[in-house]
């Protein structure tokens, strides 16, 4: 388990703003089906149990899989199956989670502490996957934006223009160099 942890942590990516976030992509090499039943044979997880919750985290749940093992509490993970109210929608779908519902999945026995350190994590695995779109689109605050580097390239009566280089494997625009520019002064606290 101890090498699951250190593997997660070695894939956090630190942006501009000195906030981490996760590709997926990186995510699932690392949350492979060997790691994931590796770990739930040393918490004790009953064998049977082990091939359907494998199974499960594979197919959605890597995520919400990560975060606890990344607080400590990956034992928990059965219980974002065991009150999913047999939806068809994974466990990470559902991100980002609010409190009251941590609180139903998580049981009465998690505290405050698990809940608000679960809340925090959260943000590193939902990062968006920017993508060429035409619907407007308004974003939690908390959001976690895979900026690598930025750069200002001008300032005008409208606001501060931006040359910002995105992490490869998060997005899907066709970009030189994975750079592009964005125009706004409300992206990063810093003008130039």
């Amino acid at each position: 388990m101890e090498r699951l942890l250190e593997n997660i942590e070695d894939i956090r990516i630190k942006n501009v703003d000195g906030q981490y976030f996760v590709p997926k992509a990186a995510l699932s090499d690392v949350v492979s089906e060997s790691a994931v039943m590796d770990c739930l044979k040393s918490l004790g997880v009953a064998n049977h149990e082990i091939i359907d919750l494998t199974d499960g985290i594979l197919r959605g749940a890597q995520k919400c899989f990560a975060i606890l093992v990344l607080i400590g509490h990956e034992r928990r993970i059965s219980a974002f199956f065991q009150r999913d109210s047999m939806q068809t929608s994974s466990p990470d779908d559902r991100l980002p989670y609010t409190s009251e519902t941590l609180q139903h999945i998580l049981g009465e026995e998690a505290t405050g502490r698990v809940i608000k350190q679960f809340l925090e994590k959260q943000w590193e695995f939902a990062t968006p996957i920017l993508y060429q779109q035409r619907i407007y689109r308004t974003l939690n605050s908390e959001v976690i934006f895979p900026f690598l580097h930025k750069v200002c390239a001008g300032r005008g009566s409208m606001g501060t223009a931006w040359k910002i280089k995105l992490h490869p494997q998060c997005h899907r625009l066709l970009l030189e160099g994975d750079e592009v520019s964005i125009f706004g002064n409300r992206l990063f606290k810093n003008n130039c």
